[in-house]
C-alpha cells in the first residue's frame, strides 16, 4: 500500500474513532468537509464537542487524483429512544392504552404508535403529543412528533394486540410462507392459537369433511399475523 493510501486510511479510521469516542451533546446540524493536510486537527475541532448524536460519514476521492479525498460528516441531534419510551409509558400508565412501536423516520419524524382495546381517540393522541413536547422541550429539536393508532389491518407488533383480537378473524403468514386465515382462539405468553377450517378424512365417508382445526404458532417465528378486515 502506498504512503498516500495509508495516510487516507488513517484519516478515515481516525475520523470514525473520534465520532465514537469523543462526543458530547450539541443541538445543531454540522456539515463538515475535512481535507488532507491538517485533517487530524480539523477532525478534533469539529467533533470533540459531539455526543449522543446520530452521525453519517461518507468518503470520496478519485484514484490517482492529485486532489485529496474529502470526508463529509453530517451530524444531527438524536433523542434517546429508551428515554422516549419511558416517557410514553409514563403517560400510558394513566389508562388502558399500550405502546406498540416507536419509529425514527429518515425525514426527522418520530412516529409513536399506541393502541387500545376499544380503539384510539384523536384527543388522546394529541394529549400524549403535548405531554412529550413539554417533557422533552428543546431536546426534541427539529424532530416532528407524530402520535397515532397502530392501524387496523396492520401486522401485530406486540402481544397485547393478539390478546385484544381474541375471537376475531386473523391472517397468518408462517415462516415457510404458508398463508392461513382463521379465528384467533387463544394467547398464552408468546404463543397463540388460530382455529382454521380444513378438510379432514372421516371414517365411513367418501369425501373429506370440513372441520375446525387448532394451530399454534410462536409470535417470534411467524412472518406476520394481522386482523382480517371484513367488508360486507
Amino acid at each position: 500500500m502506498s504512503n498516500r493510501l495509508q495516510r487516507y486510511k488513517f484519516i478515515f479510521n481516525y475520523t470514525i474513532y473520534i465520532i465514537r469516542k469523543k462526543m458530547h451533546k450539541i443541538s445543531f446540524f454540522i456539515n463538515a468537509s475535512i481535507i488532507m493536510g491538517n485533517s487530524r486537527k480539523k477532525i478534533k475541532k469539529y467533533l470533540h464537542k459531539c455526543k449522543n448524536l446520530r452521525t453519517f460519514a461518507a468518503f470520496s476521492g478519485m484514484r490517482g487524483s492529485e486532489r485529496a479525498p474529502h470526508f463529509h460528516l453530517n451530524v444531527i441531534q438524536m433523542i434517546n429512544k429508551d428515554v422516549l419510551k419511558t416517557l410514553v409509558e409514563e403517560w400510558l400508565g394513566n389508562g388502558d392504552y399500550f405502546l406498540v412501536d416507536i419509529v425514527f423516520g429518515a425525514d426527522d419524524r418520530i412516529v409513536i404508535e399506541i393502541d387500545h382495546a376499544d380503539g384510539v381517540w384523536i384527543e388522546d393522541c394529541a394529549e400524549l403529543s403535548r405531554f412529550l413536547q413539554e417533557r422533552l422541550g428543546d431536546e426534541l429539536g427539529d424532530y416532528e412528533l407524530e402520535v397515532g393508532s397502530a392501524g387496523l389491518g396492520q401486522p401485530f407488533k406486540v402481544a397485547q394486540q393478539y390478546v385484544n383480537h381474541i375471537g376475531d378473524e386473523v391472517e397468518v403468514l408462517t415462516a415457510d410462507g404458508q398463508k392461513l386465515k382463521g379465528v384467533l382462539a387463544a394467547v398464552d405468553g408468546r404463543q397463540f392459537t388460530v382455529t382454521v377450517k380444513e378438510k379432514l378424512p372421516v371414517e365411513g365417508k367418501k369425501r373429506p369433511v370440513l372441520a375446525d382445526v387448532d394451530k399454534t404458532f410462536s409470535m417470534d417465528e411467524v412472518k406476520y399475523a394481522k386482523y382480517l378486515l371484513a367488508f360486507k
